[in-house]
This record gives structure tokens, sequence and C-alpha cells, in this order.
């Protein structure tokens, strides 16, 4: 970690100053990713805070980020054949409910008193993703080693238990960012974080069921 904050840090400078050499700067942004996906695991406040501080020089990382969820439908196309819709049209569905949450923050924000960032309020949230990349990309990578059917056996009962465990601490971890996010983006009082949060709990539930029905997506990916 200590290796990619040294690197990412150079080529940031390149990034700020030599805008014609287009490899160092998608490379600096790609690095600073990483390494950010990193510290939002060990110093999420800290880290989040930065985020929401940044200018526009965080653009090309939002676009590396959004770029990996339609990397990831890409490949679940591929993975599961029989899915019932193709890799862009659920890539436009995510898109949807991205910016559908987005706006939904900052109006809210508006109404209850806060002071709403827009650029500030897009970084983080996408930064908030995050655990959303790694319990898809995880599920799609069990599925390629251990493929349905599974056996009701002690081994499988294992995985299941270790597979809960770890859809738990992504959920908690993509609500304490969620958090974070409104927390900088939005400087909204604590509890009416928490109303914005529950009410945007509730209309998620009530989309995923939507989308569940309509066999487009299991869980959705937001």
């Amino acid at each position: 970690m200590f290796f990619l904050d040294i690197v990412s840090r150079r080529f940031l400078r390149c990034y700020n100053t030599d805008f014609r050499n287009v490899f160092s700067v998608v490379l600096a942004a790609f690095l600073i990713v990483l390494h950010r996906s990193v510290l939002l695991i060990f110093s999420p406040y800290r880290t989040m805070r930065r985020i929401s501080q940044e200018g526009k020089t965080g653009l090309l990382q939002l676009l590396i980020l959004l770029g990996g969820s339609f990397l990831y439908f890409y490949l679940s196309e591929r993975i599961r054949p029989h899915q019932n819709m193709a890799s862009f049209r659920m890539f436009l569905v995510f898109l949807l409910l991205y910016g559908g949450t987005i706006a939904f923050f900052f109006f809210y924000a508006q109404i209850l008193g806060g002071r709403p960032r827009i650029k500030s309020l897009i970084a983080t949230y996408t930064y908030s993703l995050l655990p959303t990349f790694y319990w898809f990309f995880g599920n799609a990578v069990l599925y390629i080693l251990i493929p349905p059917p599974r056996t009701p056996s002690l081994p499988g009962m294992l995985l299941s238990i270790v597979f809960i465990a770890y859809s738990f601490s992504l959920f908690f971890w993509k609500f304490m960012l969620l958090y974070l996010t409104l927390r900088f983006s939005t400087k909204l009082l604590f509890y009416r974080m928490m109303f914005v949060l529950l009410l945007y709990s509730t209309i998620m539930a009530g989309i995923s069921f939507i989308l569940y029905k309509a066999q487009i997506f299991r869980v959705p990916f937001v």
C-alpha cells in the first residue's frame, strides 16, 4: 500500500501538469483508484473526506469506476449466457439507478436544509459503489469456481456461511460509505441523514422487487 501511495503521487504530478501523456494520465488515475479502494477499507472517514474535497481531477477516476461496472456486465453475459438482458442494456439500467440515486440524495438534501454539492456527491457516491463491485465480482468468481447446482454437503454449508458473512460485511461497509457520502457532500444533520437513508432503502426495496420480477436484476447493482 505504501508503494502504491508513492507511485500514485508521482503520477498525480504528471496528471496535473502534463496532459499530453495520455498513458500517464490514465495510469495515474487507475493507481489512485486502486490506492483509495484499499484506504476506504482501513480509513473510510479520512479517505471519503478527501474524495469529497476533490475537484475536476477526479473525473477520470469516476470514469474508471463506471467502466469497471460495464466490465462486470460484459463478463457476466459471457459467464452466464442464459441471462435475459444483454450487458449493454443492463449497464443502461445501472446508469439509471446510479443517476437516480444521486438526484434523490441531492433533492432531499436541499429540501431538508442541507448544502449539497453536486460534484462532491457524484465523486463520493461513485466510490461508495466499491462494496457493490466486490460483491458482484466475488459472486461471479464463485460461479466460475463452484458452478451450480451445489449439494447440501458440509463443504457446501461452510461455503454458504462464509459467503453470507462476506455479504454482510460488504453490506455494512456499503452503509458506512453511503453515510459518509451524505455527511461530506450534503452537510445534513445526523437524524436527517438517517431519514434520507431509510427513505432511500425503502424505495430501493420496491425497485429491487420490480427489477426481480422483470428478471433484470436479482440484486440491484447500486
